[in-house]
């Protein structure tokens, strides 16, 4: 499970750390948020 969350986390996180020269990427998911807290996360379904 923590590498499955870790993976979501990257993939949220790349649009901060793209170069400002890239196309911006789609990334389709059947999430709509997801939320961390200590020893607990929460997912929204989209």
């Amino acid at each position: 499970m923590i590498g499955f969350v870790k993976h979501l986390v990257d993939i949220a996180g790349l649009s901060d750390n793209r170069a400002t020269f890239t196309a911006p990427q789609q990334v389709s998911s059947p999430l709509k948020g997801m939320h961390i807290f200590p020893g607990t996360i929460v997912f929204e379904k989209a």
